[in-house]
């Protein structure tokens, strides 16, 4: 990874970005479709708990919150976890890199 370049932000990707900076706290179009599928197959599975890896701006997340689910979002992103919580203070996220093991309160 190419720690010098720039920051991947919500208006352009990169994949040497050592950091992906979010500007806003909107859902991403895909939420539109994904929603109802997910609700269906947590609903299906009787889940009350739910653990959003790579949450970015937690916005879907709060939407699965807003239904009543118990969500904690994760994800590496300093300024997608500093945008959740400012923008859906109710659901807890927490910083951390999703490609290692999970802290040890989530695993399981």
């Amino acid at each position: 990874m190419d720690f010098g370049s720039p920051a991947a932000t919500d208006q352009r990707e990169t994949l040497a970005a050592p950091e992906y900076l979010w500007s806003g706290s909107a859902p991403a179009p895909s939420h539109a479709y994904l929603l109802g599928p997910v609700l269906a197959r947590l609903s299906a599975a009787s889940a009350h708990k739910v653990l959003d890896l790579g949450c970015g701006n937690g916005a879907f997340a709060a939407s699965l919150a807003r239904r009543g689910l118990d969500v904690t979002g994760l994800d590496q992103s300093a300024s997608g976890i500093d945008t959740a919580r400012h923008s859906h203070p109710g659901v807890r996220f927490v910083r951390a890199d999703v490609c290692q093991p999970l802290p040890a309160e989530y695993a399981g």
